[in-house]
């Protein structure tokens, strides 16, 4: 059992590092500094950091969302490479 629970938090761990990855591959590729991707989402640099970082919490439908619309792509793209992400999108309410 806590090697499952252990399994299932690397799995997270690894998602997550993929996801800022991603992230970080986009903004690069659109010429954008951290501060200017979190200026265009409304978000904290802090907040873009910890993303990218793969710290912090699992990102939101919204975040994602947010973040395709200032990558001008659909969460399929951004998400592509991460299969099990659906599995950890933390739900809005």
């Amino acid at each position: 059992m806590a090697e499952a629970r252990f399994d299932a938090a690397a799995e997270r761990l690894e998602l997550k590092r993929a996801f800022g990855a991603k992230v970080r591959e986009r903004r690069t590729a659109a010429n954008l500094t951290s501060s200017g991707l979190a200026r265009r989402c409304r978000l904290s640099e802090s907040t873009v950091s910890k993303i990218e970082l793969g710290r912090g919490g699992d990102p939101s439908l919204q975040i994602i969302l947010i973040l395709c619309e200032a990558f001008s792509i659909s969460p399929d793209t951004l998400l592509d490479g991460c299969p099990t992400a659906g599995r950890y999108l933390q739900h809005d309410p």
